[in-house]
């Protein structure tokens, strides 16, 4: 027990430290629907990788995140990134467990987000 919310506090640090470096205030919210009225691309992936998380596929929706950031790490993709992370570790212990996924899970990709954000 004490572990995991050890675990979880390092992740919701890292998460808002990141953020404050990258975008110079907390983690901003994912807009869905841009300026001109249309859903944006990060509002897109937000709301596919909420639809995968929801059916239990979070490992899915990580290797999604990362695939899109290979190609394309703008200030909105690595926004929505931490802010996926930021959900995931709000979900309960059993949650994770029956998606195959973990608090360490969660802290090593918010790391590699980091990495990213320092090349």
């Amino acid at each position: 027990m004490f572990r995991e919310d050890y675990i979880m506090n390092q992740i919701e640090l890292l998460t808002r430290n990141l953020a404050k470096v990258i975008f110079h205030k907390e983690i901003p919210t994912v807009e869905i629907i841009n300026e001109n009225g249309l859903i944006s691309g990060e509002g897109l992936l937000f709301h596919r990788l909420n639809i995968l998380v929801e059916q239990g596929n979070i490992n899915e929706a990580e290797n999604l995140i990362f695939e899109e950031l290979k190609d394309n790490n703008s200030n909105e993709l690595l926004q929505v990134a931490l802010r996926f992370y930021e959900q995931l570790n709000k979900l309960s212990d059993e949650r994770l467990l029956l998606c195959d996924f973990s608090r360490e899970e969660i802290l090593d990709g918010i790391t590699a987000i980091k990495k990213i954000c320092e090349k």
